[in-house]
């Protein structure tokens, strides 16, 4: 039996937590099946050279058994699997790293170390993503634009900024400044080893990807 990849809903098992969030990259609801996903998902939302994300859409069918993709997408480099490591035995784990050989892509295999060795990422990203989706009706490419617009040269902390903003965005201004962020247009230098406060400082710069 060859091991391929095949287009199907990854359901949850007996037992199994249920997560639900939006994604800004599909524009629809996704639901996630243990927290490991769920951070590693937020991070890749904030990647601005990630898309055709899939979230639980796909299985790899190998010699050994039936393994579920929890997240896959693509960058300009390289297509990405991630699974998470339950039930995933050394015969399975081999059967993934040779397929990632054959078709030459990566693959991640996710443990409970991940939320222990980037939970700062994580939670900065999960909370920016909490700010942004109260008011994305308002995300327009004009929008953002205006933000960069306002922001740039300005040597402020983040909560300095979304008081500026706030004079022409009102209550969206969180919303419009983390947008931003996750597009790559204004940059959280230590969004990896610190928590994003209002007094966190940023810059204004990067290549916008939407």
């Amino acid at each position: 039996m060859n091991t391929i990849v095949t287009f199907e809903p990854c359901s949850r098992s007996k037992g199994d937590p249920e997560f639900i969030a939006f994604s800004l990259k599909k524009e629809m609801q996704v639901r996630f099946f243990n927290r490991v996903s769920l951070w590693r998902w937020a991070v890749a939302e904030f990647d601005p050279t990630v898309f055709g994300l899939r979230v639980n859409e796909q299985s790899l069918y190998t010699p050994n058994g039936k393994v579920p993709i929890r997240l896959s997408y693509e960058t300009n480099i390289t297509e990405v699997l991630i699974f998470y490591e339950r039930k995933l035995d050394e015969a399975i784990r081999t059967d993934i790293t040779e397929y990632a050989v054959a078709a030459g892509c990566n693959v991640e295999i996710l443990s409970h170390e991940y939320l222990i060795s980037n939970e700062i990422e994580a939670v900065n990203c999960l909370n920016m993503l909490s700010y942004i989706i109260k008011h994305r009706e308002v995300l327009t490419d004009r929008s953002l634009e205006q933000c960069v617009r306002i922001l740039r040269g300005c040597d402020v902390t983040v909560q300095e900024a979304v008081s500026v903003l706030a004079m022409d965005f009102r209550d969206a201004a969180g919303s419009i400044f983390f947008e931003a962020v996750r597009r790559g247009l204004i940059n959280l230098p230590d969004v990896k080893k610190m928590m994003i406060t209002g007094r966190t400082k940023f810059n204004v710069g990067g290549i916008p990807v939407g």
